[in-house]
C-alpha cells in the first residue's frame, strides 16, 4: 500500500506522464482529471522502471500493462492511496472521517450493520471496506447495501462478503482524519 500526497504541479505530472497535451487542452482544470493523472503519476514514481502504463477493462478497473501485479486506487482531496499486490486482486478506498457519513449510512449499510455500528469512524470504515471490495470485484451492478457485507473481526480488520460469499479480508488505518481500507482477495 502506498499513500501519496499530490503536491506536484500539473506541469510536472504532465511531463512525467508524457501528456502535455492535457495542459494545452485544460484537462487538468477538471478536479477529477487532475486526480486521475495524479494517481498514474504516483504509480509511475512508485514502480519506476516497472511502469509501462495502465489500461482499464470494460468495467473501468485499472490494470498495469505488461505486468501480472494487481492494482487498485483511490483518492480524496490531495491524497492518493494505491494498493499493489503481486498476484491477488486488491481494492482500496480512502475517505475523510466526517459527520456527513451519518446522513448517508442508510444508503450503503444493511439493517444488521446499522444496528451494530454508529460511530463516524466505524461508519467510514464500513463505507471504505465496501468501496474497496467493489473495486476489488471490478464489476458494475453490485449494491453496497444489499450485496456487500462487512464483518468486523477486530478493531481495524475483518472480512468482506459479496452476495453472502466470503471474498476478501480487509485492514483499515486511521491517519489523522483519513480512513484507509485495504481489501485483499482471499
Amino acid at each position: 500500500m502506498v499513500l501519496w500526497e499530490l503536491t506536484e504541479s500539473d506541469y510536472d505530472i504532465a511531463v512525467a506522464l508524457e501528456c502535455t497535451h492535457a495542459l494545452v487542452n485544460n484537462e487538468f482544470n477538471a478536479k477529477y482529471l487532475r486526480n486521475t493523472y495524479g494517481w498514474q503519476f504516483a504509480l509511475k514514481n512508485f514502480l519506476e522502471n516497472e511502469y509501462f502504463g495502465i489500461y482499464k477493462d470494460d468495467h473501468g478497473k485499472p490494470f498495469l500493462l505488461h505486468s501480472m501485479q494487481q492494482i487498485a486506487v483511490s483518492h480524496t482531496k490531495q491524497m492518493i492511496a494505491l494498493a499493489i499486490h503481486p498476484d491477488k486482486s486488491v481494492g482500496i478506498d480512502i475517505e475523510t472521517c466526517s459527520e456527513k457519513i451519518e446522513r448517508i449510512k442508510h444508503k450503503f449499510m444493511s439493517a444488521q450493520e446499522l444496528q451494530n455500528h454508529d460511530s463516524n469512524e466505524d461508519l467510514t470504515r464500513i463505507w471504505c471496506a465496501k468501496e474497496a471490495v467493489y473495486k476489488l470485484n471490478g464489476k458494475k451492478g453490485v449494491s453496497l447495501q444489499n450485496d456487500i457485507s462487512v464483518l468486523m473481526t477486530g478493531n481495524d480488520s475483518g472480512e468482506i462478503h459479496l452476495c453472502q460469499q466470503y471474498l476478501a479480508n480487509y485492514t483499515s488505518f486511521l491517519i489523522n482524519d483519513l480512513m484507509v481500507v485495504l481489501a485483499v482477495k482471499a
